[in-house]
Order: structure tokens, then sequence, then C-alpha cells
């Protein structure tokens, strides 16, 4: 019975000096576990009491954490736009070849491309319907925009305000990697004409 009783105190101990969340709930867990056999072989009520409280509240956050870590899995291996984006999106009055924004322009929000084409003039690089667009801008330190867009012809854009991209980009893994994967690609891209 005493050993049980310094078993859980040592995966408490452990479980203390977790530098990360999943194997510090893990170690929480034995550590209840072991204080609730404890408890009950010793006779002691509060031990009993509050490792039978603290077990399930471990529990839950450890299937949390573990959902988590399985939508940033998805998110790393998933190159389209992530559910759930398409609410934050808002339709915009677009005329033909209207310039969305001009190279040194303040930037308060992103742009979707729902169908058409833009033109980034000062690459000469033509966006497909699908892609987002002006987010470079909101990680820029001038917050400007670095190239103009125009739409070729008929376009049909949404857009996103900045505190809506804000909030998705801390609050949905999926978004945050999605992003990066966008901003990565877009510095390789252009990277490519200086290459010789």
């Amino acid at each position: 019975m005493e050993l049980i009783g310094w078993a859980a105190a040592v995966m408490t101990f452990i479980a203390y000096s977790m530098k990360t969340m999943l194997p510090l709930r893990m170690a929480a867990i034995a550590s209840n576990v072991l204080f609730i056999v404890y408890g009950m072989m010793a006779d002691a009520t509060p031990i009993l009491a509050l490792h039978t409280a603290l077990l399930p509240f471990n529990l839950f956050r450890l299937v949390q954490i573990l959902l988590l870590l399985r939508k940033v899995k998805r998110a790393t291996s998933d190159d389209r736009l992530p559910e759930g984006i398409a609410g934050f999106l808002t339709r915009m009055e677009v005329e033909p070849n209207k310039v969305l924004f001009r190279r040194g322009d303040a930037a308060d929000r992103i742009y979707y491309l729902k169908s058409g084409r833009v033109l980034l003039e000062e690459i000469g690089k033509y966006l497909e319907p699908g892609e987002i667009f002006g987010e470079i801008a909101f990680f820029s330190k001038e917050r400007s925009r670095t190239l103009t867009a125009r739409c070729v012809g008929e376009c049909e854009v949404a857009v996103m305000r900045e505190e809506d991209f804000t909030r998705l980009h801390y609050q949905n893994p999926a978004f945050a990697f999605y992003m990066l994967r966008l901003l990565a690609r877009r510095l390789e891209e252009n990277a490519k004409p200086h290459v010789q």
C-alpha cells in the first residue's frame, strides 16, 4: 500500500516536471489512478475524493490535446482552403478590370478569388480561382501592399477583415498552417526569377 502511495507521489512529481502538455496529462492520469487506489486501500477519503474528481478532468484535457494534434496533422498535409473559412468571407462587388489594391496601400483585408483572374502587375503573375491573396501585407513591418492586384475582366471576389484573419490565424490550426504554406510558396515563387 505504501509503495502505491510513493509511486503516485513520483508520478505527480514527473507530471509537474513535464515541459509539454501531452506527457504532463498522461503522467497526471497515472498519478490520479495510483492515488485513487492508494486512497481506497488506506481509507484516505480526501485523497480519494480529490483524485476521483481530477481523473475525468485530466482525461477530458488529454482528449482535447489528442484532437488538436489530429487537426494539426491533417492541416499540415492538406493544401486546400480549410473548412469553415467561408463564413468569414464576404462577397465584394467588383467591376471588370478593377484595381483591388495598389502597391503601398494600407492593408485592412485579405482577398479570396472565387472566379475570374487577378493579375499581380509588378511580377506579371496571374492568380486563379480558389486562391487567397493580399495576406503578405499583414505580416510585413509596414503593413502595406507589396504589389498591385487588378482583376482581368470579370471577377468574383470575397474579402476577410483583418480582425477575422487574426482570430482565425490564432484559433484555427488548419488555417494557420494553410497560411504558412501559402507564404512559403509565395516566397519560393518570388525567389525563382532571381535564380539564374
